[in-house]
């Protein structure tokens, strides 16, 4: 389940660098819905179902920690800016090409 939250917190950061925001919503309900009625058809509780196997311990962790990353990125940065267009400190370094700062 911990791979899981790794990975559902790595993709949060990755859904934003690819620009492709709108697109973790769609996989969070849809691989929500399918482990939600894997779950109700496994007549199982919900802690014996989320670590009955790999793949289902993986989606428990996976869907709230990319929720949860998306969250807490876009209260951090105040939107969905990429990673890589974000600047340290506020701070816009223009370099020369022979590497001073301009």
């Amino acid at each position: 389940m911990a791979g899981g939250w790794r990975w559902g917190l790595w993709e949060a950061i990755v859904f934003t660098e690819g620009q492709k925001v709108w697109l973790a919503p769609v996989l969070v309900v849809a691989l929500g819905g399918l482990w939600v009625w894997l779950w109700r058809q496994s007549g199982s509780s919900f802690s014996t179902f989320a670590r009955s196997g790999p793949v289902t311990a993986f989606v428990a962790g996976l869907l709230p920690s990319m929720v949860v990353g998306l969250g807490v990125y876009a209260l951090v940065v105040g939107g969905f800016t990429e990673p890589s267009e974000l600047s340290l400190l506020g701070l816009q370094l223009a370099c020369t090409p022979s590497g001073t700062a301009g």
